[in-house]
C-alpha cells in the first residue's frame, strides 16, 4: 500500500483502522481456534398425556455451549426400547442456534400406543409397567472441530394401561309362568389395572333375535378393584302376550340364546394422570341359558 500524496492525517487513520481490523481478526481466530465440544444430558423425561389408549412423553435434553461464539445443532436421531426392544426410531433434522456461553433445551416428544406396543413386545401383557431408555445423538457441525455427535440416553419406567371390559357373564330363567318369565342378566366388569377405577354409569341393552330383551342401566354408581371383576345382576321380565309363544318355547327349549349386547360405561379411573372416559362396548354370541 502505498501512501504518496495522502495527507498524513489521512494515513495515520489508515494505519489505526487496518491494526485494528488485524487484532479483531486475531482475536476472532484465537475464538475459533480455542473451540469446545458442547455438552448435553436429559434434564428429565415426563408423562405429557395419558389415556387407556396412548401414552405421550416429553424428553427434555439440556445443551450447554461453553464457546465465547454461537454455535448450530444441526439436528439428531432418536431411539426408544422397551424392556430391550426397540419399538421406535426416527430423525429430526430441524437444528437449532445456542448462543455463545448459553444453555439450551431441545424437546423430544414420544408418543406411544399400547396395543402396538403389546403387540410388539409381548412381555408386556399382563404387566402393569414398562422399562423404557431413550437414545439421542446430537448432531453439531463445529469451526474447526468439524462434524461430531454427542450421544445422551435415559432410562425409566412408563405405567401400563388398559381399558375396562364390559361382557355378559350369565342369562338365568328364574321362573317361567302362563302369562310371563321372570330372568336375570349378570354383566361382568373387568378391571386389568392396578388401579381402582369408578363406574359411575353404565346403560345398556340386551336383544334376542332382534328384539330388545332387556335394558337400562346402574341404579348407582359402583367401584372396582384393583386387577379384579365386579359382577352386576340385571332383573328383566318377559310378557308372552308381548313376545309370543315363540319366545316361551325358546325359553324352554333351549340350552343356549344367541344374543346381541351393547353397552356404554362412564368410566372414572382412580388415576391421576387418567381422565374421566366413556367407553362403548358391543358384543353377540351364544350364552347358556341356567335355569332354577
Amino acid at each position: 500500500m502505498r501512501f504518496r500524496n495522502v495527507p498524513r492525517t489521512a494515513r495515520v487513520a489508515a494505519c489505526s483502522a487496518l491494526i485494528a481490523l488485524v487484532l479483531t481478526g486475531c482475536e476472532t481466530l484465537r475464538e475459533i481456534l480455542e473451540v469446545e465440544a458442547p455438552t448435553a444430558e436429559v434434564d428429565s423425561v415426563r408423562i405429557e398425556s395419558l389415556s387407556f389408549t396412548d401414552v405421550g412423553l416429553i424428553a427434555e435434553i439440556g445443551v450447554e455451549n461453553p464457546n465465547p461464539i454461537g454455535i448450530s445443532l444441526a439436528g439428531f436421531s432418536y431411539t426408544v426400547d422397551l424392556e430391550g426392544e426397540r419399538i421406535l426410531e426416527g430423525d429430526q433434522p430441524q437444528g437449532l442456534a445456542i448462543e455463545s456461553f448459553d444453555r439450551s433445551v431441545v424437546l423430544l416428544p414420544v408418543g406411544l400406543n399400547y396395543e402396538s406396543i403389546l403387540e410388539s413386545v409381548r412381555s408386556l401383557r399382563g404387566q402393569t409397567e414398562a422399562r423404557y431408555e431413550i437414545g439421542v445423538e446430537l448432531r453439531f457441525d463445529l469451526p474447526i472441530l468439524g462434524p461430531i455427535t454427542i450421544p445422551v440416553n435415559t432410562e425409566g419406567s412408563i405405567p401400563i394401561v388398559r381399558p375396562p371390559s364390559v361382557r355378559i357373564a350369565g342369562l338365568t330363567l328364574d321362573s317361567i309362568g302362563i302369562r310371563g318369565a321372570s330372568l336375570s342378566l349378570t354383566v361382568a366388569v373387568e378391571n386389568p389395572n392396578s388401579f381402582g377405577v369408578g363406574l359411575d354409569a353404565l346403560e345398556y341393552s340386551f336383544a334376542v333375535q332382534d328384539r330388545e330383551w332387556a335394558g337400562g342401566g346402574l341404579s348407582r354408581s359402583t367401584s372396582v378393584r384393583p386387577e379384579s371383576t365386579q359382577e352386576l345382576t340385571f332383573d328383566f321380565a318377559l310378557s308372552f302376550s308381548e313376545f309370543g309363544r315363540t319366545v316361551r318355547d325358546l325359553l324352554l327349549g333351549e340350552s343356549s340364546i344367541d344374543y346381541a349386547f351393547t353397552a356404554l360405561a362412564e368410566i372414572d379411573p382412580d388415576f391421576d394422570l387418567l381422565p374421566d372416559v366413556s367407553f362403548p362396548y358391543s358384543r353377540s354370541g351364544s350364552i347358556p341359558l341356567r335355569r332354577r
